[in-house]
């Protein structure tokens, strides 16, 4: 579960610092993403060598290929932003990116049994491609911003500009976000009306618990901080939204790692 957050967190970052407006964007910036990125990356690449049991062995073998081309990709950002190439800046990090959200989505199929009863199983692997997508973009934007909210205290010579982008990337893939776990929600209410085994019998008391802080912290109260965020940098007030920022992406944090372990233990993507 961590490996894929790791993937989905340095995946996520590197797909938003591509959407970003580069030419404005301090150089600092861009090699510490770039450094964090890598790191999460290298930490993805020796989990399965450093955890027991590896599982599917051809899988680990084509999953660390893939994590391996997402960490060329946060290299690539670090070379080209210490040599002020922006625009290799931009290529470098859309491929690490993409290659460290395909990791995760490799393989699509869950192993939970709930995956494969009836109509449900023929969806849930889409689901599961486009949760993976909006997980990592949310979390990739949330922690893009408030680094960059943190690089205004010393690069004082930044525009408002670049953080504008990446608050609006923010608010577009929490709406995002919210919208894919309500149609989980509503697949999943469907299914259970004919299954013989309801998706429901897979979660216990404490997973309940789970369920509601993804559901009550990772949407609703980090939705409302997104919006207080996304006020605050209209009205131009980088330490304020820096501020919210801080606190919103811990609430973040805290409902992706809870969809994760949800998946982990009904098939479903949350």
């Amino acid at each position: 579960m961590f490996n894929d957050f790791a993937l989905l967190l340095s995946g996520g970052m590197l797909i938003v610092l591509a959407l970003g407006r580069l030419d404005e964007i301090a150089g600092a910036y861009l090699r510490l993403v770039g450094l964090m990125t890598l790191a999460l990356t290298s930490l993805a690449l020796a989990w399965p060598l450093l955890s027991r049991g590896g599982g599917n062995a051809s899988g680990n073998t084509v999953r660390l290929f893939i994590s391996g081309a997402a960490a060329l990709g946060a290299v690539g950002v670090i070379l080209s932003a210490a040599a002020d190439r922006k625009r290799w800046v931009r290529a470098g990090a859309a491929f690490g990116g993409c290659a460290g959200i395909s990791a995760v989505c490799f393989p699509l199929t869950p192993s939970a049994p709930t995956a494969s009863a009836g109509l449900f199983a023929e969806i849930i692997p889409p689901l599961h491609a486009l949760g993976i997508i909006t997980q990592a973009l949310l979390l990739g934007a949330v922690t893009c911003a408030w680094l960059l909210g943190h690089a205004y205290l010393t690069a004082t010579r930044m525009t408002i500009a670049p953080l504008q982008r990446f608050g609006t990337i923010l608010l577009t893939t929490h709406f995002a976000r919210t919208g894919f776990v309500a149609a989980t929600l509503a697949t999943a209410f469907v299914h259970a009306r004919s299954a013989a085994r309801p998706l429901w019998t897979e979660i216990t008391t404490l997973d309940a618990v789970v369920l509601i802080m993804r559901l009550g912290v990772g949407i609703l109260v980090a939705g409302v901080f997104t919006f207080m965020t996304r006020d605050c940098i209209r009205r131009r007030s980088t330490q304020s939204a820096t501020g919210i920022l801080y606190f919103n992406s811990a609430l973040i944090y805290l409902g992706e790692l809870s969809a994760l372990h949800l998946t982990r233990i009904t098939g479903t993507p949350w």
